[in-house]
Parts: C-alpha cells; structure tokens; sequence
C-alpha cells in the first residue's frame, strides 16, 4: 500500500465533519492528522475518491528525502 497527503487548502482549518468522513473510509488507514492534512495508507484511488467527497482537499503522494550527511571525512 502506498501513503498520500490530503491537504486542506481553505483559509481555516478543515471542518470537523471532514475528519469523521476520513474516520470512516474503510478502506485508507489514517496515520497523522493536523488541522489542515492528512497522511493516510492505502490505494490510490481511494484516496481521490476521499478527497472528490470532502471539498477543497487535494491528493499528494507522500515523498521522502534522505538527509545528506555534511559530517566532514578524512579523505
């Protein structure tokens, strides 16, 4: 299964009824919330499907970056 971010793009944060509808998705497991995101495991498309039911989320695949390491090394 793959991770997504749903971002709220509103001014506010999102509508509490938009995290109960999230609750209920059977089929995405959410794994972090804050007032305006989520990040949330499972299939693409259910996660655009979330995201068509609450208005103004959008859908972003989780990406990650590997920390560069800046310790210097005796060459």
């Amino acid at each position: 299964m793959a991770r997504f971010v749903l971002r709220y793009s509103g001014d506010t944060a999102a509508p509490q009824e938009h995290a109960a509808i999230a609750d209920a998705a059977p089929d995405l497991k959410i794994l972090d919330r804050t007032p305006r995101m989520m990040l949330v495991e499972g299939e693409e498309d259910a996660a655009r499907n979330l995201a068509a039911r609450l208005s103004g989320w959008t859908v972003h695949p989780e990406v990650q970056y590997q920390i560069p390491d800046t310790r210097k090394h005796i060459g």
